[in-house]
């Protein structure tokens, strides 16, 4: 029986620590077109092998200037993400920033889902990207 149960951590460690079998490959943010009401951005992915079932993309806005001022994105999971190349639009209401200037965008993407490897709910693949933003008066028109 012990050698058995070693044999199972023996595959969820090489699962988890060798193979990372739910890998995002590539992950990377860019301004994207916004809308009347919202600043919007690209989160582009791809994955390998596996679907993202059960992963989560969080998001925030933080000014550089005023450090304290943040403003939280609505988080999300990655359900409907398929193998391969995946887009994803965050967006960040314009009616919450209050001044134009140079902000930041910081986005993690967490992934701790799978139905037999509990390593992965233990210790979640984590992802994060920031990106430098330049909001300028005339991007905070309402319409």
């Amino acid at each position: 029986m012990t050698m058995y149960f070693l044999i199972f951590l023996a595959l969820v460690f090489f699962d988890r620590a060798i193979l990372r079998r739910k890998k995002i490959k590539t992950i990377s943010v860019k301004r994207a077109s916004s809308s009347e009401k919202a600043i919007r951005f690209e989160l582009s992915f791809h994955t390998i092998g596996y679907r993202l079932h059960g992963a989560q993309v969080d998001y925030s806005l933080r000014d550089k200037n005023q450090p304290k001022t943040v403003i939280k994105g609505k988080s999300r999971t990655l359900d409907f993400s398929a193998v391969g190349a995946n887009n994803e639009y965050l967006e960040i209401n314009k009616h919450q920033i209050a001044t134009a200037g140079q902000w930041e965008l910081y986005i993690k993407v967490i992934y701790g889902y799978s139905m037999w490897n509990p390593l992965y709910k233990i210790f979640p693949l984590t992802y994060t990207k920031s990106l430098a933003v330049r909001i300028n008066p005339e991007d905070l028109t309402h319409g």
